[in-house]
Parts: C-alpha cells; sequence; structure tokens
C-alpha cells in the first residue's frame, strides 16, 4: 500500500524493520524492486539520468533475485517489469530482452502455464513500443 500511495520513504522503512526481525524472502525482495522502479517513473523533479540510474538499480536487484530464488514466477515477472520501465524512460529494449529471455528459460523449464500467460502478457504489452520504435530495437 504505501508503495501504492508513493510513500517510497516509509514502505523502505517498513522492509528494513521487517527484514531485521525476519528472514529476507523473494516477496520482500519484490517490493524492493517496486520501489525502485516506482521512484524511477513518479519521484517528481528527478532528471533523467537519475530516473534511469534508479531502473538500473533494480535491473541488478532483479538479476541478483532470479539467482537467489530461481523458480519464482514472480521475480521474474518484476524483472520483466524493469526491462519494461527501462524501454518507456529509454527506448532502449537491452534490459526488456535479457528479462524476457531469463522468463521463457523459466517457462521452458518448470512448464508451469501461469508463466506462459505472463510471457504472453508481456509479448503483448512490448507490441506497443515495438510498432512505434521499431528501428531502435536492432
Amino acid at each position: 500500500n504505501l508503495i501504492n500511495e508513493e510513500d517510497f520513504d516509509q514502505a523502505e522503512t517498513e522492509i528494513r524493520i521487517f527484514e531485521k526481525e525476519l528472514k529476507p524472502d523473494a516477496p520482500v525482495q519484490r517490493y524492493k524492486i517496486a520501489i525502485q522502479l516506482r521512484k524511477a517513473e513518479h519521484t517528481k523533479g528527478l532528471m533523467s539520468e537519475d530516473r534511469v540510474t534508479l531502473i538500473r538499480e533494480a535491473e541488478i536487484m532483479a538479476e541478483n533475485a532470479i539467482t537467489k530464488y530461481p523458480d519464482d514466477k514472480n521475480m521474474f515477472k518484476s524483472y520483466c517489469e524493469v526491462g519494461l520501465g527501462y524501454l518507456r524512460m529509454t527506448g532502449k529494449w537491452e534490459i526488456y530482452d535479457k528479462s524476457m529471455a531469463a522468463l521463457k528459460r523459466l517457462e521452458d523449464r518448470v512448464l508451469d502455464p501461469d508463466i506462459t500467460r505472463i510471457v504472453k502478457k508481456f509479448d503483448s504489452i512490448s507490441q506497443r513500443y515495438t510498432k512505434s520504435s521499431i528501428a531502435s530495437h536492432g
């Protein structure tokens, strides 16, 4: 709720408290990634390069998290959301392409129909950008 209300400082404080009291887990990691992404997208007064830096930090967090939680489909979904955020911010596909490749490897390995739905969702969303920015995709 705090993330949705864009109260990022309080959300980060709550996460730190949780991590001190309990063992960090996959949902906490996803919240941390979501905070970075939402800060990049919604913090007023940030310069473009600062927004990109926050997304790059979220990318690193997501990559570390999918290594730590290699079967957590929601973690891979968070990684793809970071890729979309970067795509929206910069018009560049690199993070999105890496995150989708990772998600598709998970799909092949785990064979969960829900993962197939997640892949289709992100493919559908990304087509909006493909049509308007084919030249930048390489």
